[in-house]
């Protein structure tokens, strides 16, 4: 067997031996009748070179046989568009998706692997998935989408690694991070506190995740069920170690939301019927609270409320008001749609104790929140009629002299929690009565 070809020159650089760019193995041999064999052909790849040569196969007393060869050698060049992929926040319960991009540069394929243990299907929680998934080819100047898909499971920040193998270089590593959260409201009304005390100890918790010291400071994790609503949260800092009440909150529920979370990938609950259809299990947040007071029968109360979205995404929810049709309670509010980060809608939330007995009363009115949590609103009133207690009801003057005042002092006492107002008046059958005048006569003189 015989080599015959030529290289392309380069006038810059000096002439390869042909010997030293391709090969064969073996050069020569006898093929028995009815047997082959098999022969190895190399390429040895210099910098930036394109070769073409034929090889010619000479049978003794016979034809000749051509093989074109071509290699072309270069460096191997490749780039990301990124390395870093902040997904920032998402919904806990979806998935994220993200893209890369992997461009070769150079004159020769590249060949790539993404390393990833997954098949590509629907990740897992808490799982990352890089498609596709298997060794791929990337033509020379041509590039490679890579498809990442992160399904956060739980509300939390998450930060997640994962290599491409290129070529024969070390693998490039892929960073993604970001933060599972939900959609979520907030009422200008105290939390009802439960009597397991499962709020209270979210609480704490949240103290302990936000590093919080409270020297002097009584424990929130100590709170009961509040007699009177207050206005609105403080959003002031105490101190630089104290944050704001809506800030324990916030992660308090936060840490809700996970601990149910997390139950539902351990054990998967079934659908809950709901109106008929079936709807996937939510988590349950701590309650509000509003509560009337007294109320004395007859006449009607308002109370003005807000409802602020303090969550990253437009939020809509809805108000069940049909589980309080004649307790009463009345809420202005119904279905809201797409109520924008940091908005605040108003809505009064009346109470009208007519054709009601007295006592108290109370309602739970729930708030669903889409494609997030579920809380209540618990309503309270205490309808009173206002009365009086005298100390004596019959006043007996006896016998007075003509000319002098004889005074009787009575007390009146207010035995109810609400106000009473009182006047003196004569009664009817007293209005009517004749004054009737004796004349006297002095018989002395």
């Amino acid at each position: 067997m015989s080599d015959n070809g030529s290289e392309k020159k380069d006038h810059e650089k000096p002439v390869v031996p042909i010997e030293q760019v391709f090969d064969i193995l073996p050069l020569h041999g006898t093929i028995d009748p009815g047997d082959s064999q098999t022969l190895q052909f190399s390429f040895y790849g210099h910098e930036n070179s394109d070769n073409a040569v034929e090889a010619v196969c000479q049978v003794e007393g016979g034809p000749k046989y051509k093989i074109q060869l071509r290699g072309q050698a270069a460096l191997v060049q490749y780039s990301f568009d990124k390395h870093f992929i902040d997904f920032g926040e998402v919904h806990y319960d979806q998935t994220a998706v993200a893209e890369i991009e992997l461009f070769n540069e150079g004159r020769i394929p590249l060949d790539y692997s993404t390393m990833s243990t997954s098949d590509g299907s629907k990740p897992q929680p808490g799982e990352l998935t890089v498609t596709p998934v298997e060794m791929g080819q990337i033509p020379p100047f041509s590039s490679r989408k890579l498809i990442i898909r992160y399904y956060p499971g739980v509300p939390a920040k998450f930060d997640k690694l994962f290599k491409v193998q290129v070529a024969h270089f070390e693998p490039d590593v892929i960073q993604v991070v970001g933060e599972g959260v939900f959609p979520r409201i907030k009422l200008d009304l105290p939390r009802y506190g439960d009597q397991d005390g499962l709020y209270a100890g979210f609480l704490t918790e949240a103290h302990q995740a936000l590093n919080i010291e409270e020297p002097g400071c009584a424990p929130l994790s100590g709170r009961s069920k509040p007699s009177k609503p207050s206005s609105k949260y403080s959003e002031s800092v105490l101190n630089t170690s104290f944050p704001s009440e809506d800030l324990l909150e916030c992660e308090a529920e936060r840490l809700m939301v996970k601990k149910f979370a997390e139950s539902i990938i351990v054990a998967p609950q079934a659908l809950e019927p709901v109106r008929g259809k079936k709807r996937k299990p939510k988590a349950h947040l701590a309650d509000y609270f509003l509560d009337f007071g007294h109320v004395v029968a007859g006449n009607t109360c308002s109370q003005t409320l807000n409802v602020t979205n303090n969550g990253f995404f437009p939020v809509s929810f809805s108000v069940d008001r049909s589980v309080i049709v004649g307790s009463g309670f009345f809420l202005g509010l119904d279905r809201v749609r797409q109520l924008p980060p940091g908005e605040t809608l108003s809505f009064n939330v009346t109470f009208d104790p007519k054709s009601i007995e007295q006592g108290v009363h109370s309602a739970i009115v729930p708030f669903n929140i889409i494609g997030g949590p579920i809380f209540s609103l618990r309503m309270q009133a205490h309808v009173t009629m206002p009365d009086l207690f005298v100390s004596s009801d019959t006043l007996d003057f006896g016998d007075v002299k003509c000319g002098e005042c004889c005074i009787i002092t009575i007390q009146l006492f207010n035995n109810n929690q609400v106000p009473c107002s009182w006047t003196s008046r004569p009664s009817s059958a007293a209005k009517k009565k004749k004054e009737r005048m004796i004349q006297c006569t002095d018989e002395s003189k």
